[in-house]
């Protein structure tokens, strides 16, 4: 665990810089969790599901007062980074060390030291992948790079930052946190679960649906049976009664990673 200064002069521990920077970006600089009409105001409650190092909540709170924030991140190597950012955060009620998922159990995850923020309990087709970057970054000098030595470079440098350490990580559902906490509304359910989406909403039981105002969650379809994941979540959050925006010209959309924003209307 190192600190690290970041370009708007905050300090946060970090594990591996790669992925703390492309964090950063997205939410110090692209705000990507609060658009298209997600809207945080004074003494909500926030889940954050898959928190990583805590930029989110950090930045949340920076940004809107009084708000009640549940975090969860099951990787114990990161979430002792998380702890440590969210030492001084006033608006922390529970730090979870668990992953969110659709019934309690114990998961085996992917812990990628290199970039730790990808860990996962579902991990994405590789040669999807590589084929996806070779196609965002074949450019400019890569172009004089035969594409058969370009993908044999570009293999290995994704086989040896994603080089897993295997482990096994407790798993609850929003409902059980719900009723462990009597929680009677959730303002902003933010998640990055890393490939585990679909696994997050089921495990939503009918009666706590009502109690969920918006969603903003990453789609992962870099995953096996990965192509027909939007179409059912979509239809799923319809069905509890959301309007939807789908960004699928974010940031990572290049790799099947696009941005999910629901809203169910005007706060009671």
């Amino acid at each position: 665990m190192n600190k690290y200064k970041f370009p708007n002069g905050k300090e946060f521990f970090i594990l591996d810089k790669v992925t703390a920077k492309d964090v950063y970006t997205e939410i110090y600089e692209d705000n990507v969790y609060l658009q298209h009409g997600i809207l945080v105001t004074p003494g909500d409650v926030i889940f954050d599901a898959g928190a990583n190092i805590g930029l989110f909540s950090n930045f949340i709170s920076e940004t809107i007062p009084d708000l009640k924030l549940y975090v969860f991140e099951p990787i114990p190597q990161i979430f002792e980074v998380l702890k440590a950012n969210l030492k001084d955060n006033p608006g922390i009620k529970k730090i979870y060390n668990i992953g969110i998922a659709d019934q309690e159990r114990i998961a085996e995850f992917n812990y990628y030291p290199k970039v730790s923020a990808d860990s996962t309990s579902i991990p994405f087709v590789f040669d999807k992948q590589v084929e996806m970057f070779v196609k965002k970054y074949r450019n400019g000098i890569a172009k004089i790079i035969p594409e058969k030595v370009f993908t044999g470079i570009l293999t290995r440098i994704l086989k040896k930052a994603y080089t897993p350490i295997k482990m096994n990580c407790p798993m609850k559902t929003v409902s059980q946190i719900i009723e462990e906490n009597k929680i009677e509304r959730i303002d902003l359910l933010k998640v990055d679960a890393e490939n585990a989406e679909r696994q997050v909403l089921t495990g939503i039981k009918e009666k706590d649906w009502g109690k969920i105002r918006q969603i903003a969650m990453e789609i992962h379809t870099n995953i096996p049976n990965g192509e027909n994941l939007i179409s059912y979540l979509t239809d799923l959050i319809e069905e509890k009664g959301f309007r939807y925006v789908l960004d699928t010209e974010s940031r990572f959309s290049f790799i099947g990673v696009h941005m999910l924003y629901a809203v169910r209307g005007s706060k009671n």
